[in-house]
């Protein structure tokens, strides 16, 4: 993270050189598995910057077994839940990334084989591409220099850590991150909460049957007992 953060400069100052990136992941459903919302909201606040809130609905589609109609619905409702949904025109650095980073360099960034889609290996490109302050002319018009500071969970860290490789070649700065850890499952410290495990935590949409039966089943069979 940059020292300005730290040091003495003014509100406007720190406003005027920070952009903020915060994903979304929409996997999280109505949980997100990490502690960031409430940190998201008070770097805002404080630094007085816009929000972008990132949609993957392309992201589960790829690596879940779901119709992409479905992953659109889940994304839909994910815009429901944060009453946000953006469309950036960001197409020219997705392309920009995508020549300047190799198919060897993403393989041993992600473990790709040569079984996996297209659309996987295309992907990080995708997401790394809000991370430049261009991708977004409805707010920074055609600025490249805005800095950009990302609060994610631990398991986004490969996207960035590309990112930022790839953005001095594309001439852009490098992406800064605030790393967190995940909110524990149901089933203990040492699991996380994830939405394609249904007993891993209680969601805003559980029937009261539901709640009750994940009750019952952490008092009889938790090894948190």
């Amino acid at each position: 993270m940059d020292v300005r953060l730290q040091c003495g400069y003014s509100r406007a100052q720190r406003a005027a050189s920070y952009a903020f990136l915060f994903h979304v992941i929409i996997w999280c459903q109505l949980c997100p598995p990490h502690p960031l919302p409430s940190c998201r909201r008070w770097l805002q606040d404080v630094f007085d910057i816009p929000l972008v809130i990132q949609m993957t609905d392309d992201e589960k589609y790829l690596w879940k077994d779901i119709t992409l109609e479905e992953s659109h619905y889940y994304a839909v409702e994910n815009a429901k839940d944060i009453i946000a949904c953006a469309h950036p025109r960001f197409t020219n650095n997705v392309v920009k990334i995508q020549k300047h980073v190799t198919f060897n360099q993403v393989k041993g960034i992600f473990g790709f084989t040569d079984s996996d889609s297209i659309g996987k290996i295309s992907f990080p490109a995708i997401q790394a591409a809000p991370s430049f302050s261009n991708s977004f002319p409805q707010i920074f018009g055609s600025k490249t220099d805005v800095p950009c500071l990302i609060p994610c969970a631990i398991d986004q860290d490969p996207y960035f850590r590309m990112t930022r490789d790839v953005a001095p070649r594309i001439g852009y700065p490098k992406p800064a991150l605030l790393h967190s850890t995940f909110f524990p499952a149901l089933q203990g410290a040492q699991t996380k909460m994830s939405a394609s495990d249904p007993n891993s935590s209680i969601f805003l949409t559980d029937t009261p049957k539901q709640i009750k039966d994940k009750v019952i089943y952490l008092e009889k069979d938790s090894p948190r007992q």
